[in-house]
């Protein structure tokens, strides 16, 4: 199931469930405005895909370690 959130509102759950993350906010706009990630924009509001997030992120750290 698709957990469509605010990059604000997607960085202080993933703090919550992992206090020491290095992931920031920053990280998470810069992914947005280099389109690295899905999005939908509603308004003004970028809405990113939770799992989407944590699964590009987990393809990018497998394609650095076979680097």
């Amino acid at each position: 199931m698709q957990q469509w959130r605010t990059a604000s509102k997607l960085i202080e759950e993933i703090k919550r469930e992992d206090p020491n993350t290095s992931l920031t906010l920053y990280a998470i706009r810069k992914l947005l405005d280099n389109r690295e990630i899905e999005f939908i924009k509603r308004g003004r509001k970028y809405l990113i895909d939770k799992n989407s997030l944590l699964e590009y992120l987990s393809t990018m750290a497998k394609e650095n370690k076979n680097n």
